[in-house]
């Protein structure tokens, strides 16, 4: 029959898209209860879990702290200079205070001052960003106690600031002189190596250097040594051309002495004035509390609601994405989408004939009634024969060959619906039946004779004997024959077969073979060498990819054009949310309340690539 006889099956064919959100939420549609099921258990998984978590109060101490400390303040009155310590500037002052702060030391007074009631908590201090306040937190079971345990610590660091800052100052006040020796030096008892100057640290040695250099640079201090150094040359010139009473020399002498003594009484002025400096400094803490914790009266965690939220929200994300990248990485053929991928066209779904089968698989059951009741499965086969009419020209057509991969695709039943779909269509078709190996066929044909293919090939019976009439059709069938023969192949590749193809070819419109599975035996590339084109039948979610990639591979070496597949025992209820726009959309038309708006919606769901 020529493809141009045949009409518009009526609905779009759709196109690939790069991304085709419906065909997500049609998973995910489909697999709803699952998802509901798994998001309802961790709802109720983490209801339990955040309920037994007890309750934490969180309290914060905020304290202030200036960088006033023995190194700014004397930095007024002492140039420091560059050690190998490095310049203070460099080093991260709130750092360091937090880290003193997350100390043993500290804990330890404030664990010895409370006493042993204090309960367990969690201690957190931390710096405001690019401020000078610290957060001193704590996070217990009890408010109360987390407040005081915060205001605590606050006490505890004050006490320990001030201390710290207080022994150095007093340190550095012990080694200052209360008196300059003239000319604005130091005594020299206190430079000797017994002297306790000389037992302090390296880097309290040049604090203590500089503030006496600073000293000496002051602009008084340095114009009067500038002054004393000229008086001292000129008397040293006089001295050597007079005798020390010549009246010149006593007068620079007595100016000399004057000028030492304006010397020693600026720089005691500015000793003086460090030595208050560092006084001062023992009466002044950098520390101080700029707001007191307080008892929470809520709780700071844990945060039940939004953790229960996030949980539940989490596996409904996740069990979603689940499904879905499940079905991508899926490696067997379920829907259309798989074929695409192989580069093989898709002829069609086809519902479970088994389903429909009400009076038992013991009995013999007639396709042909089946396809005049069960509208779901009529209109499935002529999906794929109209696809099948429409790839392929009539004369490339004639003798069409249906395989499959392995064995129980449905195979068998697919080819005699086909070819009784074929006839259905007013042509002369010849079904034939060339897997003698495990024949099926009598179990869903109406005919009498145990003869067949077989018989014929084995020379047992003649051409017209073992064709046969299916009642209720004009199909004509040539089943497999009373015999199984061990040689299937030899008769298969016999000149017997070929001339029974040749006068089949003659006298019908179509020929229809169904053959063995092609994946481990021979016989479908015996017969592919006779035929125009073949039809491989997957049974959804049986066959993996690469199995039908060599089952392509081996068709064409042999040079046979597969003109698609078939997809079989898609069950639309539970198989695959594609089979389920089918069957809710033949179910609505057999209804009749399909208008065309909704009829092409419809379709253009069920035939989208998945």
């Amino acid at each position: 029959m020529d493809a141009s006889n045949v009409s518009d099956p009526g609905w779009p064919v759709p196109q690939d898209e790069a991304i085709d959100f419906l065909e997500y939420w049609g998973i995910i549609y489909f697999n709803r209860w699952f998802i509901a099921a798994i998001t309802l258990a961790v709802l109720a998984g983490s209801a339990i879990y955040y309920s037994t978590l007890p309750n934490v109060y969180s309290a914060n101490t905020k304290i202030v702290i200036e960088r006033i400390g023995e190194y700014s303040k004397l930095s007024q009155h002492m140039q420091l200079p560059d050690t190998d310590i490095g310049s203070y500037e460099d080093v991260d002052y709130y750092e360091t205070q937090v880290n003193i702060l997350k100390g043993s030391k500290i804990a330890g007074i404030v664990a010895s001052e409370l006493g042993k009631d204090m309960p367990p908590y969690d201690f957190k201090p931390s710096r405001v960003r690019k401020t000078s306040i610290i957060i001193l937190g704590v996070a217990c079971g009890n408010p109360e106690w987390a407040a005081r345990i915060a205001n605590k610590y606050a006490e505890v660091f004050m006490k320990q600031s001030s201390n710290e800052q207080f022994y150095i100052a007093e340190q550095l006040l012990k080694y200052i002189p209360d008196e300059i020796e003239a000319g604005g030096q130091l005594s020299k008892s206190l430079l000797k190596n017994d002297s306790p100057i000389s037992k302090l640290t390296t880097f309290n040695k040049n604090l203590f250097a500089e503030s006496i250099n600073s000293i000496t640079m002051d602009p008084v201090v340095e114009k009067l040594r500038n002054e004393k150094l000229d008086v001292e040359s000129k008397l040293d010139e006089m001295l050597q051309r007079y005798l020390p009473d010549h009246p010149d020399v006593m007068g620079m002498q007595d100016r000399l002495n004057k000028v030492d003594k304006k010397l020693k009484e600026r720089t005691q002025i500015l000793l003086d004035n460090v030595r208050a400096t560092l006084s001062g400094q023992m009466q002044v803490s950098n520390v101080r509390v700029f707001e007191e914790a307080r008892a929470p009266r809520a709780p700071s965690s844990p945060k039940r609601f939004q953790g229960i939220l996030m949980a539940t929200l989490g596996a409904l994300f996740l069990s979603s994405a689940f499904f879905a990248l499940s079905n991508q990485l899926n490696l067997k053929v379920s829907v259309q989408k798989d074929l695409t991928a192989l580069s093989l066209t898709f002829l069609g779904y086809v519902p479970t004939v088994k389903a429909m089968v009400r009076s038992g698989e013991s009995q013999n059951v007639s396709l042909v009634s089946l396809l005049e009741t069960e509208r779901l499965l009529t209109d499935a086969i002529v999906s794929v024969r109209t696809h099948i009419l429409f790839s392929v020209p009539y004369e490339q057509s004639k003798r069409i060959m249906i395989t499959s991969a392995v064995p129980d695709e449905g195979k068998t039943t697919i080819s005699i619906l086909l070819a009784l779909s074929l006839a259905a269509l007013g042509r002369k078709i010849l079904w034939i039946d060339a897997d003698m190996r495990k024949s099926v066929a009598m179990r869903y044909l109406p005919v009498e004779k145990p003869i067949g293919l077989a018989d014929y090939l084995m020379d047992k019976a003649s051409l017209e004997e073992v064709i046969q009439t299916v009642p209720g059709s004009s199909l004509k069938v040539i089943s497999a024959g009373s015999v199984t023969p061990l040689n299937a192949p030899e008769l298969l590749s016999s000149q017997a077969f070929q001339k029974l193809l040749e006068a089949g070819n003659q006298a019908y419109d179509r020929l229809v073979v169904d053959v063995p599975p092609a994946l481990h035996i021979a016989d479908a590339l015996i017969v592919a060498k006779h035929v125009h084109t073949g039809v491989l039948v997957c049974r959804s979610g049986t066959v993996y990819k690469k199995t039908i990639k060599m089952i392509k591979e081996k068709f064409d070496s042999v040079n046979l054009s597969l003109v698609g597949v078939v997809i079989n025992r898609a069950n639309y209820e539970k198989d695959d949310y594609y089979h389920k726009g089918y069957h809710k959309y033949y179910k609505d038309y057999a209804k009749g309340d399909l208008d065309a708006k909704s009829r092409l919606q419809r379709w253009r769901f069920a035939d989208k690539p998945s």
